[in-house]
């Protein structure tokens, strides 16, 4: 199908990115397995996210490739265009999320309780309660 959109096999290039990452984080992952348990949901999240930011952020710089091939840039030039506006943009995010998704490796924190917090989740709880029992019109 991506073959068809960007009439080039150059679409292949999101897939074997996809393929490369999520290997590599595997592997990254393995000597972790050895020292501690890791749940095994862990392996769905690294297919599913790694596939899915993979092919997104490779699009995002065929995209620019092709913008920059379209404007009459030489291959060379053009990667390197591409590089320089959507490179920085796949580094920061590719990092960001690598973060965020260490959660279910890195063990919780709890969160503090505020006074605000409490105030807060005391008030949800109180509209619940009445929200369930307050009376329904049924004719």
């Amino acid at each position: 199908m991506l073959a068809f959109v960007f009439a080039s096999l150059l679409a292949l290039l999101p897939l074997l990115i996809a393929a490369v990452s999520i290997l590599t984080t595997f592997l990254l992952l393995l000597p972790l397995t050895y020292a501690t348990d890791v749940s095994f949901i862990v392996q769905f999240l690294v297919a599913l996210i790694g596939l899915g930011i993979a092919i997104d952020y490779s699009l995002l710089l065929v995209t620019r490739w092709r913008e920059e091939r379209d404007r009459g840039a030489t291959n060379e030039a053009a990667v390197i265009r591409a590089v320089e506006m959507a490179g920085h943009t796949v580094a920061v995010s590719g990092v960001t999320v690598a973060n965020r998704r260490a959660s279910p490796i890195a063990p919780a924190r709890p969160r503090p309780v505020t006074a605000r917090s409490a105030r807060l989740d005391a008030f949800l709880r109180r509209f619940r309660m009445t929200a369930s029992a307050a009376p329904t019109n049924s004719s």
